[in-house]
């Protein structure tokens, strides 16, 4: 019997070193801090408040440590660590072996948090929904407890631009779609050539899905192309404003028009048909964002899914 490939556990995105963020409890819903006031002890307070302290920067680890990360304090500069049951903060320079952690990617309901568990002292952060001194701290990493996933809050991002790799784009579905039906009659003894004027209007629908979900806001404006689809291939239009309500999809109009000859013969009534392609499809993207402090980079990557309407045609038969 041939061997199933084991499936690598799913990865958290994790941010670049150069973009802040905050650590916010899913169960507690408070953000961590560090402040010179508590001695190194690592904090909470309500996520709804926003404070230069809550600030913190993930700075992966090379070689040995390639796959763990410190978390290291924009405002104290130091380095966070779990070890005897406490969350503090020590020297960033020292980088003492329990300041190195890894992130555990949450999966069913969790999806979207993460677990920040230390190898070197076998122990998971923990925030509680509670206001005593001790709601955060270290426990053991070998039970799972729901005070033990987080999420990253970012700081502002502004959306520069969305780069689509078009090469990879994905046919869903293509199917030839119906859009007007109009009549040409002759009541007249000769043939007579009748021109029939289509005006019309059809409904494309568009959506982008972010692997950071709506951490980054639940819409972007951006100057950005629009995948399409003409001649059986999908390319992208010119850039254009365009709002990006991320995870919803957005319906918008296009309009279509033409003029066909319809030769008639006495006596004879003729349907002419407008018809065209429809085409679901999915193009990957890679969207780069700047922050509104520094203008530090951050790539994320995501999916374009779109539906377009294309290769309009006019026919006609005798009815």
């Amino acid at each position: 019997m041939a061997q199933v490939a084991p499936v690598a556990p799913p990865q958290p995105f994790v941010p670049p070193s150069t973009i802040r963020v905050r650590l916010i409890g899913n169960l507690s819903r408070r953000a961590l801090y560090s402040n010179p006031r508590d001695d190194g002890v690592i904090k909470q307070f309500s996520m709804a408040d926003v404070f230069d302290d809550q600030w913190f920067y993930i700075i992966p680890g090379t070689d040995s440590k390639f796959g763990q990360y410190r978390i290291k304090s924009a405002f104290t500069n130091e380095a966070v660590y779990l070890n005897r049951g406490k969350a503090g903060t020590s020297s960033f320079e020292s980088a003492f072996e329990d300041q190195w952690f890894k992130f555990e990617a949450g999966t069913g309901t969790k999806v979207g948090t993460l677990r920040v568990t230390c190898p070197a002292t076998n122990s998971a952060l923990y925030s509680q929904n509670s206001s005593d001194a001790s709601a955060v701290g270290s426990i053991t990493s070998d039970k799972v407890f729901d005070d033990q996933w987080f999420s990253f809050a970012y700081e502002d991002m502004e959306l520069d631009e969305i780069t689509y790799d078009v090469n990879i784009a994905k046919f869903l579905e293509v199917k030839p779609v119906a859009i007007s039906t109009k009549m040409a009659t002759n009541n007249t003894p000769e043939t007579q050539v009748t021109t029939i004027t289509f005006s019309e209007s059809v409904e494309e629908e568009r959506s982008f899905t972010s692997e950071l979900g709506t951490k980054l806001g639940t819409s972007a404006t951006a100057s950005v192309g629009i995948p399409l689809v003409g001649e059986g291939k999908v390319t992208v239009s010119a850039e254009i404003s365009t709002t990006i309500a991320w995870g919803s999809t957005d319906r918008v109009t296009k309009s279509w028009s033409d003029s066909v000859q319809v030769t008639t013969s006495p006596g004879k009534k003729y349907k002419v048909y407008a018809s065209a392609r429809q085409s679901k499809f999915t193009v990957p993207f890679v969207a780069t964002w700047k922050s509104k402090s520094a203008g530090q980079v951050m790539k994320t990557k995501g999916t374009y899914e779109g539906v377009s309407v294309y290769d309009f045609d006019t026919t006609y038969s005798e009815v």
